[in-house]
């Protein structure tokens, strides 16, 4: 995760605690990272860093638009405000979209809920997700959120049965080198 304050400083911490880097934590990582090049590897996929507006007045209809804008309504004032302004021209430029779009976003926590998803996103398919932050200043204030993906689309649910391997592989390494080195193994 990246984060920065208002002075633009980087603001998440980091590798504090050796556990947090054990075995089995790098294990599930790395086989997280491996599922998604095994999703992803015959797709053709552009990454596109610029301004939201500009990356949005050019979207056609054979486009997939996965959007992860700061979450309205919370302590979003970390480098750059998102407000309602942006959330509502967000909703105006996906709601008239003709291609499909994920909006990642919140829908509670133990306080407050995310008005939005009943007013402007409403509409969609949403579906949601508890999950715990191990992000924050003190750690008796994280705390678990319901968090939210807004769709314009009913999701189709698709399994990919995991490869059994004789060993882990390696973070970051291609899965053709791990089979070139697999037979050495075997």
């Amino acid at each position: 995760m990246i984060r920065f304050n208002r002075k633009g400083d980087f603001n998440v911490p980091f590798g504090h605690k050796p556990q947090r880097f054990s075995k089995a934590y790098i294990t599930k990582i790395v086989n997280q990272v491996d599922y998604v090049y095994v999703m992803s590897r015959h797709s053709n996929w552009s990454f596109i860093c610029q301004d939201y507006r500009k990356t949005l007045k050019d979207i056609s209809e054979d486009d997939f638009v996965y959007c992860d804008p700061p979450y309205v309504g919370r302590h979003v004032d970390y480098f750059d405000s998102w407000d309602e302004e942006n959330e509502r021209y967000l909703f105006e430029i996906l709601s008239h979209s003709p291609c499909k779009f994920i909006l990642s976003t919140w829908h509670s926590n133990q306080y407050r809920k995310n008005t939005f998803l009943e007013t402007l996103w409403s509409e969609f398919h949403v579906l949601t997700k508890e999950h715990f932050y191990h992000v924050g200043a003190k750690e008796e204030n994280r705390k678990p959120m319901l968090e939210a993906l807004a769709m314009n689309f009913t999701p189709q649910h698709s399994y990919e049965e995991p490869i059994e391997r004789a060993e882990q592989l390696l973070l970051l390494e291609k899965l053709a080198d791990y089979q070139k080195n697999e037979s050495l193994v075997l």
